[in-house]
This record gives C-alpha cells, sequence and structure tokens, in this order.
C-alpha cells in the first residue's frame, strides 16, 4: 500500500491542533518527482502543501542545492546551519541508517542513497525553496 496523503494529514493535523507556532519542513515536489521520487515523499510533500494552505502556516521545502534552480521555474537558498543544529542534522540523517527490524528501524536511507546520506552529514547544508 504505502503511505498515502490522508495518512500524513491526520498526523500533521494533530501536530498542528496541539501546538503553537508549527512550520513546516519537507522535500520539494520537484525533487521528489524525478525518476527516483518515492510516493510515500510525494505524500508527505502533498500533505505539506496542504497544511500550508489550509492553516496558513509556513513550510520550506528542501531541495539537494541551489542548481535545482535549473530543472525548475523556481528560486533556491542556501540556509546555512549553526554547529548545533549540524549535529541535530546529523542525528536524524542517522536513523535512517539504522538496522534494527525488531524495533522497526530498515536502514531505509542507509540502503537506498547511501551517499547522499553521507555527503549531507559531511555538509550539513539546507537548500530551500523561496
Amino acid at each position: 500500500k504505502g503511505l498515502l496523503k490522508t495518512d500524513v494529514m491526520k498526523h500533521l493535523d494533530s501536530i498542528i491542533k496541539s501546538n503553537n507556532n508549527v512550520v513546516l519542513k519537507t522535500l520539494s515536489r520537484e525533487l521528489v518527482n524525478h525518476k527516483d521520487g518515492s510516493l510515500d515523499h510525494l505524500a508527505i510533500t502533498w500533505a505539506t502543501e496542504d497544511c500550508e494552505k489550509n492553516y496558513s502556516i509556513p513550510a520550506s521545502y528542501y531541495v539537494r542545492s541551489e542548481r535545482d534552480s535549473i530543472l525548475t521555474d523556481k528560486k533556491y537558498k542556501t540556509i546555512s546551519l549553526t554547529d548545533d543544529e549540524k549535529e541535530i542534522m546529523r542525528k536524524a540523517l542517522s536513523a535512517y541508517t539504522i538496522w534494527d527490524p525488531n524495533n522497526g528501524f530498515y536502514s531505509v536511507g542507509g540502503f537506498s542513497v547511501g551517499g547522499s546520506f553521507a555527503n549531507k552529514k559531511n555538509n550539513p547544508i539546507y537548500y530551500i525553496e523561496y
């Protein structure tokens, strides 16, 4: 079956209704529409777009680099991180490299895009659509 936009919306609705000052961050639709795009990622992007409109919540859509602007009509900018933010990003990325099926960890990113994860850990920078 895979992840559906409605599944994501339920979780986002719950988070938004129980928290103040929510900011949504996910992958850009243009990034995940490439041939290696995942329908699960698109479900998250679509739900984020809907929440941004429905709740007037700011959202950032990440891309791989400012060069992705060549693929789209949109503009992207680099967001530099503090040392603390870089460490948070590295820890978050590490969760995708854990192999522990008994506890629901399947090293998905570690298998499918290991090089991308290693690169992002070594160079923790965000690029967002603006």
